[in-house]
């Protein structure tokens, strides 16, 4: 069974085919369509990307409607990166920086150390930093190493709102302050995803 799909996200539409012939279609679905509604896709942001392994002797090429479109090794969908090895390592620091950028305009309202009480402080960490680092981060092919460095980098900026060493152990410290793993996290949120899935007739 050959299967195409389309996922389509307010402007942002991303087409899946699992034969050169089979994309190429979903390609001019999507172009005729715009034809029909009198607008045109972005040409900078309209990029094609194989997974895996290529084992084409000469490279694929894909056209939406007289436009030829670039082969990338990279294409980042709804502010994550996927990698055509299926490697998580790219949008993993993005996220850590989201969560990081998504802190730094609360210090001047008491996260910085001494600030606010430590329950307020993680109480902010939990309603602002962790769901900017883990946006999205259910769909990724997440290792081991990958959770650990959300793992570090959670507790890096906990530690540091909350003036404790840096080299102090992590996980007792998120423990006693009642601060969720980005382990946890990321399973509460594929099952989150898994629900919602199935209630879609």
């Amino acid at each position: 069974v050959i299967i195409d799909n389309s996922f389509a996200y307010a402007d942002d539409v991303s087409v899946l085919g699992m034969t050169i012939p089979g994309l190429q279609k979903l390609l001019d679905v999507c172009y005729e369509y715009s034809s029909k509604w009198r607008f045109k896709f972005g040409a900078a942001k309209s990029k094609c990307m194989i997974f895996g392994n290529n084992k084409f002797k000469s490279e694929p090429s894909w056209n939406l409607g007289t436009q030829s479109l670039e082969n990338v090794d990279s294409l980042e969908i709804l502010g994550n990166i996927f990698t055509w090895n299926g490697s998580a390592h790219s949008s993993v620091d993005k996220r850590i920086s989201a969560g990081n950028r998504s802190m730094y305009g609360l210090r001047e309202a008491g996260f910085s150390y001494p600030g606010l009480s430590s329950d307020v402080k993680v109480h902010m960490w939990q309603s602002v930093g962790q769901p900017a680092m883990t946006y999205g981060i259910e769909c990724l092919n997440l290792n081991k190493k990958d959770i650990s460095k959300l793992e570090s980098a959670q507790a890096s900026t906990v530690k540091r709102a909350l003036g404790i060493p840096k080299r102090s152990h992590h996980s007792n410290i998120l423990k006693a302050v009642n601060c969720k793993t980005i382990d946890m996290l990321i399973k509460q949120n594929v099952i989150s995803l898994w629900n919602r899935t199935f209630g879609v007739d």
